[in-house]
């Protein structure tokens, strides 16, 4: 993320809610996070990307869906502290972490696209 803000490169996020299992909108650490704020993992989750400057977009299966994402994302009062921040940031770095998005495409071979 410092490289695309130093080059002035907006990041989208893809999947930013994550996909599959284990879910990410059930790990204890975003569980936990939500607590504190009296709110729900979604939101936290996108208001975690969006203080790190990450475009997101989300898709919405309900109007009721729709207004909690956009909850978070206009809200200016609930904002991550850095230890929550770190904490979420850890997600995924041990050894045996899984891949809350794992799209086929990223496992072509270079040479195999074409331009």
């Amino acid at each position: 993320l410092e490289y695309c803000e130093s080059q002035r490169i907006v990041v989208q996020a893809h999947t930013p809610l994550g996909h599959g299992s284990p879910l990410l909108l059930e790990n204890e650490v975003i569980l936990s996070v939500s607590c504190q704020l009296d709110c729900s993992p979604a939101q936290v989750l996108i208001r975690w990307q969006g203080q790190q400057g990450v475009c997101v977009v989300v898709k919405f299966s309900s109007e009721e869906h729709a207004k909690e994402i956009q909850a978070a994302m206009m809200t200016n009062d609930m904002f991550l502290s850095p230890q929550q921040m770190k904490a979420i940031d850890e997600i995924g770095m041990s050894i045996d972490s899984h891949r809350f998005v794992c799209p086929q495409f990223m496992y072509r071979k270079l040479a195999s696209w074409s331009w």
